[in-house]
């Protein structure tokens, strides 16, 4: 019986992975057995339950860098979250962060890193802590009120109302009994009591609690023991694994992972790490118990942007703002970032234009700007408008329908684009081209619910009617990137940086596939055609991939060597906000590159290879955020038909 032998189109598809890919791999260098095909050099791989930047397949050191702490992202439930200095961020995934990675008074780690910061502990009243092999001991037999605590954690930003999780595992040391434990939330006020029972094995418990009567610094602890704490029966105890979360408006408060704080957990900063499913741990009786969560199905990849500046200098809060015909509060709503910080703006029942003005911006002539805030409906009407000074953009406006998925109506001289966060909320976003220079403040427009009433409408207002603001952000460029916050002065994120170092990329033949995923484009929209091309959306800048040798590739459908050789393409508009598909193969021999996004292909007559000594580059010197997933590099030909399956 002769062997069997698939079609060469059929096996040019086939990708092992699994358990068994690492041992393929070993074996065969990645290359093609069988037409088996394994990736060389894999990036990001999705399917994965955590995310990493790390390669996933093949050699290469990723090196991350971003120079400050200014960086969000939306995670899985659509909450805001600041992330740290140097921290690689995954858009729409679970995002776990054990916070004594940066507690304040940290001055140096301990030599078991499972156990407690060295420095970041204090003991009052006779208590004692030890470190021993793998756990520490806390005593509290002295005095009545011995206590051992960390804190103050002056370096965390906080607010009233974020809700933290005291996770630690607890066993017996010497004595039988309830060993009290305590975390204080307050200047003033203790709160989350709590007695362990303690046991001969370690056990894992957590306290929950919400951060109030705080005046800026000081006044947050916890306590690895507190012999104050009514009931307590255990003066010594043994603990290990100690973590702190923040959980604000996370619908499972539960403490996540355990996440020790010296290492990086794949994201270039230590106590990170991203999941992409969800938190399946429960608790009960402050005893936590771990699960498997379920995937998720809202994460979109890595996010890579390029600096940019919020030009508006109060983001969440009033001061500095103008209300026409409007009357507005702080803290009215809760915010996408799960506290209490929108800001209500309500009409008045004055005639004429209702608004809320930033405070002023220096808008240049001839120079892009995007408006963007996070909006929510306050009353029954759900129709808004974000414009910019007449005095330097005319008449140009965008209106926002705010009511089921959200939609965007009326547009006047620019592009608009609106994305649902959940929980009644949507980030709105309007770009326009100024026409003069001046100094004046943009503006979120109430239309009496009517879309086609024209720029900052007139009319007799309702003061049930209005709107709710957060997050406002205006700056230069022609596409939204992620919310930087500002309290007082323009702030700037600095740019993403990630690159490869000693990476066994493909050079003279192979393929390569990514998943792109459009982050917060305006499109250039054909409105007679209803299509728009990559070639001038490229033109705009965004490199995807670059070594030293100055061989460039482009992610965002045009992509050329050196000598700016190109293959461009049209792809219907309705792919904004979607993941494209993005395919390459090349052959040096023949001196060609094929190219498809989602199936639509192109043909490049010229080539120049990678550098297989060069460091890999990510989004070099982009001018547009982007996402990406599931990057992969192949050093053998899958064929033409791979380009369009």
């Amino acid at each position: 019986m002769p062997p069997l032998e698939l079609p060469r189109s059929h096996v040019n598809e086939l990708v092992l992975d699994g358990p068994h890919a690492d041992a393929f791999d070993a074996i065969t260098n990645g290359r093609e057995i069988l037409g088996l095909a394994r990736p060389t050099f894999q990036i990001f791989n999705s399917a994965k339950d955590v995310l990493s930047i790390h390669p996933e397949v093949g050699v290469g050191v990723a090196t991350f860098g971003r120079s400050d702490a200014d960086a969000t992202l939306v995670d899985f439930e659509g909450v805001v979250r600041q992330v740290q200095a140097s921290e690689a961020r995954f858009q729409g995934a679970r995002r776990v962060f054990n916070v004594f990675a940066v507690g304040a008074d940290v001055t140096g780690y301990p030599t078991n890193t499972d156990v407690i910061p060295t420095g970041e502990h204090g003991v009052d009243n006779g208590g004692t802590y030890t470190e021993e092999s793998g756990y520490g001991v806390v005593d509290i037999s002295d005095q009545s009120s011995s206590r051992v605590w960390l804190g103050n954690f002056d370096s965390i930003a906080r607010q009233n109302g974020d809700v933290f999780v005291y996770s630690f595992e607890m066993a017996r040391h010497d004595q039988d009994g309830l060993f009290g434990m305590r975390i204080r939330t307050g200047n003033t006020l203790d709160d989350g009591d709590f007695l362990v029972p303690l046991t001969a094995d370690f056990r894992r418990y957590a306290i929950t609690a919400t951060l109030q009567n705080y005046a800026g610094s000081g006044g947050f602890y916890c306590y690895l023991g507190d012999r104050r704490v009514i009931g307590t029966t255990a003066l010594t105890a043994r603990i290990r694994n100690v973590q702190l979360e923040r959980v604000t408006g996370q619908s499972n408060q539960s403490a996540g992972e355990y996440l020790s704080i010296d290492v990086d957990h794949g994201v270039s900063e230590n106590g990170v790490k991203y999941f992409a499913t969800q938190n399946a741990n429960t608790v009960s009786a402050n005893v936590v118990s771990s699960g498997e969560g379920a995937r998720l199905s809202t994460v979109k990849g890595y996010l890579h942007e390029p600096a940019r500046t919020n030009l508006v200098t109060q983001s969440e809060s009033t001061t500095g703002w103008i209300a026409g015909n409007t009357t507005v509060a702080d803290n009215a709503a809760v915010a996408p970032s799960g506290l209490s910080t929108a800001i209500s703006v309500n009409e008045t029942t004055a005639a004429g234009g209702h608004y809320f003005a930033t405070p002023s911006i220096s808008f240049t002539n001839a120079a892009d700007y995007t408006l963007a805030a996070f909006l929510k409906m306050l009353g029954s009407d759900s129709i808004f408008q974000l414009t910019f000074p007449s005095s330097a953009f005319g008449s140009q406006y965008a209106n926002f329908d705010l009511s089921g998925a959200g939609s965007v109506g009326t547009v006047v001289g620019g592009d608009a684009v609106i994305e649902s966060i959940g929980n009644g909320w949507f980030r709105c976003a309007f770009t326009a081209t100024a026409t003069a220079t001046v100094s004046e403040g943009a503006g979120v427009v109430c239309t009496n619910n009517n879309d086609g009433s024209g720029r900052l409408p007139s009319y007799v207002g309702d003061v049930s009617e209005g709107v709710y603001v957060w997050g406002a952000q205006c700056e230069v460029g022609s596409v939204c990137s992620s919310y930087i916050p500002t309290a007082g002065s323009a702030v700037t994120r600095a740019d993403d940086s990630l690159e490869y170092s000693n990476a066994n990329v493909p050079t003279a033949l192979g393929c390569f596939e990514t998943v792109w995923r459009v982050s917060w484009e305006q499109l250039d929209d054909d409105v007679d055609t209803n299509i728009w091309s990559v070639e001038a959306l490229a033109a705009q800048g965004g490199v995807f991939v670059r070594d030293e040798n100055a061989s460039t590739y482009r992610l965002d459908g045009r992509f050329h060597d050196g000598n700016a050789n190109v293959v461009a393409f049209v792809i219907d508009s309705s792919i904004a906000y979607q993941a494209l598909r993005i395919k390459a193969r090349w052959d040096a021999a023949r001196n060609e590159r094929n190219v498809s996004v989602d199936g639509t292909a192109g043909t490049e007559t010229t080539y120049t290879e990678l550098s297989p000594t060069d460091p890999l580059e990510i989004g070099v010197a982009i001018e547009r955020p982007m996402i990406l997933a599931d990057l992969s590099f192949y050093d053998i030909d899958r064929g033409e038909s791979w380009l369009i399956a």
